[in-house]
């Protein structure tokens, strides 16, 4: 197992460094004898603490589902009660009052980063009962892994998405009392409470967080163990909740580099520091039980920012109609609780694979295809702090086309043609207006604008078409073919190959030839460079060549002669042997005298 390669595994170096906290994993607290932990627990505030970005994503806002494996054994009144508790966060989004998250977003850090927000929202997907491939009740972490990949390629879970640079789909998934589940030789109720880790399906990054169910009972997980443990199990979440949003693919880190991100290399990560401390959290008319979080801002652990601190923006917007595109969004209903209130920018993803970003909060876009797509506004203060809405949105398709000489214009705008159509906001009443060419006239509409002045409203309700009738006229001169679309090359660095070759899709270039070298500081799948500079103009469909990791080179080893044999070692071991007598090369057969 790599180092770090897991979330839970520990770095191997000096005492007080890396080693001394499971990055991702919660560890148990010594009772009575003696478990086999990597330091003492709980942390209490270590002298010096403090979070340092190492340059890996943050999770901008999280989509949640909870994961019971397997239909029997469980502690029902924890499967049953942990939805409520999810459901709360989702529900209090942006006011979440536990904030301590929100001043680890990456948005403008120097040196290495992902520039994302980092917000308080979320959305509930529900719970999930699978039905495992295995029946064994001890389980390895590659194993909870391969299932969940394997559970989501057969539907049974909903996929993971990416949004703002980073993943955002989190799967929390319980494990009946009587299930044990080792990381490494770290075992559930033995070494740790619970842990969160990360892997990827079809190329798309999505972190994990194992709940044992045996653990909430256990006062070595938090010191609201009475009854179903119910204290312990919201509290072992919110741990990991607010490290997988500040620190999502520890999993795959080798080390203190990228994709690490929010990392103490003494104390773990954002819970970790923190372990053990609880407190009591009020949502709406609920209480519940967390764990607090540290605060490189307050120095200190925390469940809420201090009053002045940082608070959530509250991210407002709704569909309108707009001059610019079929569909618009405006959000000056957004405002920020921080600073001077002022916001700063606005970035949207249109669900659709395409997202912008600017100042301005009227927002229009032009949707290829109809259907119904999930809209997120992500909005940042000039303080750093950010919120998000979703919202779901449809759009129906609308189709002119001509008969004679005329063309036909649209407002919202989206068609000015003759033949063409145009995705445009379910319910939206779109106007068209005919309009002949010289020396032709309007005649009649047919379709949804029939008996309709050449004027004509339809609500898009439903997809539409309608056509024009023209008298004839001499056919105006052909125009000239519209411009091709031009490459503008995108920046790929550190993007998964799977995602880089859809990026350079949607930019109007194609992936060229594609070297794979051995790298320390990208995993394996990730793009080292590329060959053309990020915004250079391009013809279209030019070809970006690209270099991906291979992940870390395998250990060089050393042929010595040792006591008469020939061996072939690691540099490591080979310095060893050679102080004992050992030599470089092959051993050489000594000639026997007579």
């Amino acid at each position: 197992m790599a180092l770090l390669a897991l979330a839970g595994a520990f770095f191997a170096s000096a005492p007080h460094s890396a080693a001394a906290a499971g990055a991702g994993l919660m560890p148990i607290t010594p009772l009575g004898g003696i478990v086999p932990v990597p330091v003492p627990q709980p942390f209490v505030n270590r002298p010096g603490a403090h979070l340092t970005y190492y340059g890996g994503p943050v999770m901008a806002f999280t989509e949640n589902a909870i994961v019971v494996w397997g239909g029997s054994g469980h502690a029902s009144s924890l499967t049953s009660g942990l939805p409520g508790f999810v459901t709360s966060f989702a529900n209090a989004g942006n006011a979440n009052t536990y904030n301590a998250a929100l001043e680890y977003g990456t948005q403008g850090l120097a040196g290495t980063t992902t520039n994302q927000p980092l917000t308080l929202a979320s959305r509930y997907l529900g719970s999930f009962t699978i039905s495992p491939s295995t029946s064994s009740t001890n389980l390895s972490d590659a194993q909870v892994a391969s299932e969940l990949i394997a559970q989501i390629g057969a539907g049974a879970l909903p996929p993971p998405r990416v949004a703002f640079g980073g993943p955002v789909t989190e799967y929390y998934v319980m494990f009946p009392p009587t299930y044990k589940i080792c990381l490494g030789s770290s075992c559930s109720n033995a070494q740790f409470c619970a842990y969160h880790s990360d892997a990827a399906y079809a190329g798309t990054p999505f972190t994990y967080t194992v709940l044992p169910e045996s653990t909430p009972t256990s006062s070595g997980c938090g010191a609201s163990s009475g009854g179903d443990g119910f204290g312990n199990l919201t509290a072992m979440t919110s741990h990991e909740l607010l490290e997988s949003m500040t620190d999502p693919e520890v999993g795959s880190a080798p080390g203190l580099l990228p994709p690490l991100a929010w990392y103490d290399g003494s104390n773990g990560e954002i819970g970790d520091i923190c372990n053990g401390q609880q407190a009591t959290l009020i949502l709406g008319a609920s209480s519940w039980t967390v764990q607090k979080q540290w605060s490189n801002a307050e120095s200190a652990c925390i469940v809420s920012h201090v009053s002045g601190g940082l608070k959530g923006v509250s991210a407002e917007f709704s569909p309108v109609a707009t001059s610019g595109a079929p569909t618009g969004f405006d959000a000056r209903a957004t405002t920020s609780p921080n600073g001077n209130g002022l916001i700063a920018t606005y970035s949207w993803d249109w669900g659709d694979g395409t997202s912008s970003a600017g100042p301005d909060p009227v927002a229009s876009h032009a949707y290829a295809t109809p259907g119904r797509r999930l809209v997120t506004l992500v909005a940042t203060d000039a303080d750093g702090a950010s919120g998000a809405q979703f919202a779901t949105v449809t759009t129906q398709n609308l189709t002119v086309s001509t008969v004679g000489s005329g063309q036909v214009t649209s407002a919202p705008a989206g068609l000015s043609c003759g033949t063409c159509s145009a995705n445009f906001l379910d319910g939206a009443a779109v106007s068209l207006a005919a309009t002949p060419s010289p020396g032709a006239a309007f005649v009649s509409w047919t379709g949804d604008c029939a008996g309709q002045p050449a004027t004509c409203t339809v609500t898009m309700s439903a997809a539409r078409a309608v056509t024009a009738i023209f008298t004839g006229a001499s056919p105006p001169p052909p125009s000239a073919p519209a411009a091709a679309p031009i490459c503008i090359v995108p920046s790929l660095k550190s993007r998964m190959l799977a995602g880089a070759r859809t990026i350079l899709q949607t930019s109007h270039c194609s992936a060229g030839a594609i070297a794979r070298r051995y790298s320390r500081a990208f995993s394996k799948g990730r793009v080292i460079s590329q060959g053309a500079v990020p915004g250079t103009r391009l013809p279209s469909g030019a070809a970006v060549n690209l270099v991906v990791s291979k992940g870390r080179a395998p250990a060089t080893r050393v042929t010595l002669c040792y006591r008469s044999r020939t061996v072939h070692v690691t540099k490591a071991v080979a310095r060893k042997l050679r102080r004992v007598g050992a030599t470089i090369g092959i051993c050489r057969k000594t000639a026997t005298r007579r």
